[in-house]
Protein backbone atom coordinates (compact mmCIF):
# COMPACT_ATOMS: atom_id res chain seq x y z
CA UNK A 1 0.00 0.00 0.00
CA UNK A 2 1.07 3.46 -0.60
CA UNK A 3 2.21 5.85 1.92
CA UNK A 4 -0.80 8.12 2.87
CA UNK A 5 0.28 11.58 3.14
CA UNK A 6 -1.98 14.59 4.34
CA UNK A 7 -0.27 17.85 4.98
CA UNK A 8 -2.12 20.65 6.54
CA UNK A 9 -4.08 22.85 4.43
CA UNK A 10 -3.79 26.36 4.86
CA UNK A 11 -0.89 28.57 6.70
CA UNK A 12 -0.49 29.11 10.08
CA UNK A 13 2.10 32.11 9.30
CA UNK A 14 -0.92 34.21 9.23
CA UNK A 15 -2.27 33.69 12.76
CA UNK A 16 -4.30 34.18 14.44
CA UNK A 17 -6.58 35.26 10.90
CA UNK A 18 -7.72 38.75 12.55
CA UNK A 19 -9.17 41.42 10.30
CA UNK A 20 -7.77 44.55 10.24
CA UNK A 21 -9.33 47.65 12.67
CA UNK A 22 -9.46 50.06 9.66
CA UNK A 23 -9.34 50.56 6.26
CA UNK A 24 -5.86 51.72 5.32
CA UNK A 25 -3.27 50.76 6.91
CA UNK A 26 -0.56 50.89 9.63
CA UNK A 27 3.15 50.41 9.28
CA UNK A 28 5.32 49.48 11.76
CA UNK A 29 8.81 49.74 9.88
CA UNK A 30 10.29 51.72 7.48
CA UNK A 31 13.21 51.62 4.71
CA UNK A 32 15.86 54.52 4.84
CA UNK A 33 15.63 57.12 2.28
CA UNK A 34 15.90 60.59 1.87
CA UNK A 35 12.45 62.90 2.68
CA UNK A 36 9.01 61.80 3.08
CA UNK A 37 9.22 57.63 2.98
CA UNK A 38 5.30 56.91 2.72
CA UNK A 39 2.75 58.22 0.21
CA UNK A 40 -1.09 57.06 -0.19
CA UNK A 41 -3.67 56.54 -3.18
CA UNK A 42 -6.68 55.69 -3.90
CA UNK A 43 -7.38 52.35 -5.86
CA UNK A 44 -9.38 53.50 -9.16
CA UNK A 45 -8.76 50.58 -11.58
CA UNK A 46 -6.83 48.76 -13.83
CA UNK A 47 -5.54 49.04 -17.25
CA UNK A 48 -3.10 47.60 -19.88
CA UNK A 49 0.05 49.01 -21.51
CA UNK A 50 2.13 48.40 -24.17
CA UNK A 51 5.46 47.84 -22.92
CA UNK A 52 8.99 47.31 -24.47
CA UNK A 53 11.36 45.47 -23.13
CA UNK A 54 14.89 46.42 -22.40
CA UNK A 55 16.08 43.69 -20.08
CA UNK A 56 18.56 41.59 -21.75
CA UNK A 57 17.69 38.14 -19.91
CA UNK A 58 13.86 38.48 -20.79
CA UNK A 59 12.38 35.90 -23.08
CA UNK A 60 10.74 39.17 -24.59
CA UNK A 61 13.78 41.28 -24.99
CA UNK A 62 13.37 43.54 -27.78
CA UNK A 63 9.84 43.15 -27.71
CA UNK A 64 6.51 44.84 -26.94
CA UNK A 65 4.40 43.04 -24.74
CA UNK A 66 0.97 43.76 -22.92
CA UNK A 67 1.05 44.03 -19.03
CA UNK A 68 -1.78 44.64 -16.78
CA UNK A 69 -1.07 47.70 -14.53
CA UNK A 70 -2.77 49.35 -11.55
CA UNK A 71 -3.87 53.07 -11.20
CA UNK A 72 -3.72 54.73 -8.09
CA UNK A 73 -5.21 58.32 -7.71
CA UNK A 74 -2.81 60.35 -5.25
CA UNK A 75 -4.27 63.61 -4.64
CA UNK A 76 -1.52 65.90 -2.55
CA UNK A 77 -0.79 65.43 1.03
CA UNK A 78 -0.79 68.24 4.05
CA UNK A 79 1.04 67.66 7.14
CA UNK A 80 -1.78 67.50 10.07
CA UNK A 81 0.97 67.49 13.40
CA UNK A 82 4.81 66.84 13.83
CA UNK A 83 5.56 64.40 16.28
CA UNK A 84 9.35 64.12 18.60
CA UNK A 85 10.25 60.64 19.57
CA UNK A 86 12.78 60.01 22.51
CA UNK A 87 14.55 56.87 22.99
CA UNK A 88 13.70 54.76 26.39
CA UNK A 89 13.76 51.50 28.00
CA UNK A 90 10.83 50.39 25.95
CA UNK A 91 11.63 52.09 22.63
CA UNK A 92 11.00 55.40 21.16
CA UNK A 93 8.28 56.88 22.83
CA UNK A 94 6.73 60.12 21.53
CA UNK A 95 7.51 63.37 23.97
CA UNK A 96 6.37 66.27 22.21
CA UNK A 97 3.57 66.77 19.27
CA UNK A 98 2.79 69.61 17.41
CA UNK A 99 0.20 70.56 15.09
CA UNK A 100 -0.27 72.24 12.49
CA UNK A 101 -2.07 75.72 12.65
CA UNK A 102 -3.87 75.61 9.35
CA UNK A 103 -6.04 73.00 9.10
CA UNK A 104 -8.68 72.18 6.29
CA UNK A 105 -12.33 72.13 7.83
CA UNK A 106 -13.08 68.23 7.07
CA UNK A 107 -10.62 67.08 9.43
CA UNK A 108 -12.82 67.97 12.12
CA UNK A 109 -14.78 65.10 10.50
CA UNK A 110 -12.44 62.89 11.41
CA UNK A 111 -10.86 63.92 15.17
CA UNK A 112 -11.56 66.90 17.52
CA UNK A 113 -9.38 69.69 16.64
CA UNK A 114 -8.47 71.94 19.99
CA UNK A 115 -9.15 75.90 19.67
CA UNK A 116 -5.81 76.34 21.04
CA UNK A 117 -3.16 77.37 19.09
CA UNK A 118 0.01 75.30 19.10
CA UNK A 119 3.40 76.16 19.48
CA UNK A 120 6.33 77.11 16.75
CA UNK A 121 8.89 74.16 15.77
CA UNK A 122 12.09 74.33 17.71
CA UNK A 123 15.07 75.47 15.64
CA UNK A 124 17.66 72.99 16.95
CA UNK A 125 16.67 68.95 16.76
CA UNK A 126 18.94 68.37 19.67
CA UNK A 127 17.38 65.51 22.64
CA UNK A 128 15.27 64.08 20.20
CA UNK A 129 15.80 60.57 18.71
CA UNK A 130 13.48 60.86 15.57
CA UNK A 131 10.99 63.15 14.50
CA UNK A 132 7.89 62.25 12.17
CA UNK A 133 4.75 63.54 10.86
CA UNK A 134 1.03 62.80 10.54
CA UNK A 135 0.07 62.95 7.17
CA UNK A 136 -3.52 64.12 5.90
CA UNK A 137 -5.38 62.42 2.56
CA UNK A 138 -7.85 65.08 0.71
CA UNK A 139 -10.06 62.47 -0.29
CA UNK A 140 -12.57 65.74 -1.54
CA UNK A 141 -11.03 66.55 -4.68
CA UNK A 142 -11.38 62.97 -5.72
CA UNK A 143 -14.75 62.01 -7.63
CA UNK A 144 -15.13 59.31 -4.91
CA UNK A 145 -17.52 61.01 -3.48
CA UNK A 146 -15.83 61.29 0.24
CA UNK A 147 -14.68 63.95 2.52
CA UNK A 148 -13.49 62.49 5.55
CA UNK A 149 -9.90 62.27 5.39
CA UNK A 150 -7.60 59.91 6.25
CA UNK A 151 -4.92 60.50 8.98
CA UNK A 152 -1.69 58.17 9.45
CA UNK A 153 1.87 58.52 10.95
CA UNK A 154 4.97 58.22 7.90
CA UNK A 155 8.61 58.29 8.64
CA UNK A 156 10.99 60.82 6.99
CA UNK A 157 14.53 59.77 6.04
CA UNK A 158 17.67 61.42 6.89
CA UNK A 159 19.51 62.50 10.02
CA UNK A 160 17.47 64.05 13.02
CA UNK A 161 18.22 67.51 11.81
CA UNK A 162 17.04 66.91 8.15
CA UNK A 163 13.62 65.36 9.15
CA UNK A 164 13.23 68.44 11.28
CA UNK A 165 14.21 70.93 8.23
CA UNK A 166 11.65 68.98 6.26
CA UNK A 167 8.41 69.47 8.58
CA UNK A 168 9.63 73.45 8.86
CA UNK A 169 9.61 73.44 4.60
CA UNK A 170 6.46 71.55 4.28
CA UNK A 171 4.28 72.49 7.07
CA UNK A 172 2.14 75.37 4.95
CA UNK A 173 2.45 73.00 1.55
CA UNK A 174 1.17 70.32 0.06
CA UNK A 175 3.58 67.59 -0.91
CA UNK A 176 2.63 66.22 -4.35
CA UNK A 177 3.62 62.75 -5.37
CA UNK A 178 6.83 63.43 -7.40
CA UNK A 179 7.88 65.12 -4.48
CA UNK A 180 8.40 61.57 -3.36
CA UNK A 181 8.85 58.81 -5.79
CA UNK A 182 10.09 58.50 -9.32
CA UNK A 183 9.78 56.38 -12.48
CA UNK A 184 11.26 52.99 -12.74
CA UNK A 185 11.50 52.76 -8.82
CA UNK A 186 10.28 49.35 -6.79
CA UNK A 187 7.91 50.39 -4.10
CA UNK A 188 6.25 48.55 -1.48
CA UNK A 189 2.26 48.89 -1.33
CA UNK A 190 0.44 48.64 2.11
CA UNK A 191 -3.33 48.11 2.17
CA UNK A 192 -6.45 45.92 3.58
CA UNK A 193 -7.75 43.44 0.95
CA UNK A 194 -10.92 42.62 0.00
CA UNK A 195 -13.46 41.23 2.89
CA UNK A 196 -15.79 38.37 1.79
CA UNK A 197 -17.64 37.82 4.78
CA UNK A 198 -17.79 34.30 6.23
CA UNK A 199 -16.87 31.34 3.84
CA UNK A 200 -16.45 27.65 4.55
CA UNK A 201 -13.33 25.48 4.87
CA UNK A 202 -12.38 24.85 1.55
CA UNK A 203 -12.89 28.15 0.01
CA UNK A 204 -10.87 29.66 3.47
CA UNK A 205 -7.95 27.02 3.51
CA UNK A 206 -8.23 25.19 0.14
CA UNK A 207 -9.15 21.64 1.45
CA UNK A 208 -10.40 18.98 -0.91
CA UNK A 209 -13.83 17.91 -1.29
CA UNK A 210 -14.72 14.38 -0.19
CA UNK A 211 -15.92 11.51 -2.54
CA UNK A 212 -19.13 11.18 -4.07
CA UNK A 213 -20.24 8.08 -1.93
CA UNK A 214 -19.39 9.39 1.15
CA UNK A 215 -22.18 9.64 3.94
CA UNK A 216 -21.34 12.70 5.04
CA UNK A 217 -21.42 16.33 2.97
CA UNK A 218 -18.61 16.32 0.26
CA UNK A 219 -17.88 19.76 1.38
CA UNK A 220 -17.21 18.54 4.92
CA UNK A 221 -14.19 18.95 6.95
CA UNK A 222 -12.52 17.26 9.73
CA UNK A 223 -11.97 19.03 12.59
CA UNK A 224 -9.38 17.05 14.27
CA UNK A 225 -8.10 13.83 15.27
CA UNK A 226 -10.38 11.56 16.78
CA UNK A 227 -10.69 10.92 20.61
CA UNK A 228 -9.61 14.28 21.51
CA UNK A 229 -11.54 16.39 24.09
CA UNK A 230 -11.44 19.42 22.14
CA UNK A 231 -10.92 20.75 18.95
CA UNK A 232 -7.54 22.28 18.46
CA UNK A 233 -7.34 25.50 16.61
CA UNK A 234 -5.09 24.01 13.98
CA UNK A 235 -7.20 21.95 11.84
CA UNK A 236 -9.20 24.42 9.07
CA UNK A 237 -12.60 25.30 10.43
CA UNK A 238 -15.15 28.01 8.94
CA UNK A 239 -15.00 31.76 9.81
CA UNK A 240 -14.20 35.25 8.31
CA UNK A 241 -12.45 35.34 5.22
CA UNK A 242 -11.02 38.68 3.92
CA UNK A 243 -9.95 42.25 5.01
CA UNK A 244 -6.46 41.78 6.13
CA UNK A 245 -3.81 43.98 5.89
CA UNK A 246 -1.00 42.74 3.75
CA UNK A 247 2.00 43.83 2.19
CA UNK A 248 3.04 43.52 -1.16
CA UNK A 249 7.12 44.14 -1.74
CA UNK A 250 9.07 45.49 -4.64
CA UNK A 251 6.12 46.28 -7.08
CA UNK A 252 6.73 48.29 -10.08
CA UNK A 253 6.37 52.31 -10.54
CA UNK A 254 5.85 52.29 -14.47
CA UNK A 255 4.81 56.08 -14.61
CA UNK A 256 3.71 58.67 -13.01
CA UNK A 257 1.60 61.23 -14.56
CA UNK A 258 0.33 64.76 -13.57
CA UNK A 259 -2.53 65.42 -16.11
CA UNK A 260 -3.90 62.01 -16.66
CA UNK A 261 -6.54 61.71 -19.80
CA UNK A 262 -8.07 57.95 -18.55
CA UNK A 263 -12.14 57.38 -19.45
CA UNK A 264 -14.14 56.93 -16.09
CA UNK A 265 -13.37 53.83 -14.35
CA UNK A 266 -16.51 51.71 -13.39
CA UNK A 267 -17.51 52.07 -9.56
CA UNK A 268 -14.92 55.13 -9.46
CA UNK A 269 -15.11 57.49 -11.49
CA UNK A 270 -12.97 60.52 -13.30
CA UNK A 271 -8.77 60.77 -12.31
CA UNK A 272 -8.51 64.08 -11.43
CA UNK A 273 -5.54 64.37 -9.66
CA UNK A 274 -1.47 62.95 -10.25
CA UNK A 275 -1.74 59.37 -10.20
CA UNK A 276 0.77 56.27 -10.38
CA UNK A 277 0.86 53.44 -12.97
CA UNK A 278 2.17 50.04 -11.30
CA UNK A 279 2.56 46.50 -12.67
CA UNK A 280 0.27 44.10 -11.90
CA UNK A 281 -2.76 43.71 -9.35
CA UNK A 282 -2.89 45.30 -5.89
CA UNK A 283 -4.34 44.21 -2.93
CA UNK A 284 -8.24 46.05 -1.85
CA UNK A 285 -11.32 46.69 -4.06
CA UNK A 286 -11.65 50.04 -5.82
CA UNK A 287 -11.92 53.24 -3.65
CA UNK A 288 -9.67 51.66 -0.92
CA UNK A 289 -6.34 53.70 0.43
CA UNK A 290 -3.54 51.89 -0.49
CA UNK A 291 0.42 53.52 0.98
CA UNK A 292 3.30 53.42 -1.35
CA UNK A 293 6.49 53.08 0.80
CA UNK A 294 10.57 52.87 -0.05
CA UNK A 295 10.90 48.87 -0.28
CA UNK A 296 12.36 47.40 2.69
CA UNK A 297 13.76 44.14 0.32
CA UNK A 298 14.87 46.74 -1.43
CA UNK A 299 15.83 44.87 -5.22
CA UNK A 300 19.89 44.40 -5.91
CA UNK A 301 19.54 45.99 -9.47
CA UNK A 302 17.16 48.62 -10.20
CA UNK A 303 15.41 48.60 -13.76
CA UNK A 304 15.67 51.20 -16.33
CA UNK A 305 12.46 53.05 -16.81
CA UNK A 306 9.71 52.17 -19.35
CA UNK A 307 8.63 52.92 -22.48
CA UNK A 308 4.82 52.74 -21.85
CA UNK A 309 1.58 53.41 -24.00
CA UNK A 310 -1.52 53.18 -22.48
CA UNK A 311 -4.41 50.95 -24.18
Amino acid sequence: MPTTRSPRRGSLQFWPRSRSKRQYARIRSWASGNGLLAFPGYKAGMVSALYYDTEKKSPTFNETVVIPCTVLECPPLKIFSVRFYKNSLNGLQCSNEIRNSKLDKFVARKVTVSKKTSSALPESAEGFSEIRVVVQTQPQKTGIGKKKPELFEASIGGTVQEQLNFAKENLDKEIAISQVFKNGLFVDIHGVNRGKGVQGSMKRFGTKRKRHKSEKGVRRNIVGAEGMMRVLHTPPHPGKMGFHLRTQYNNWILQIIEKPEFKPFNNYGIVKNSCVIIKGSLPGPKNRLLTITRPIRAQLKEKTVPQLRII
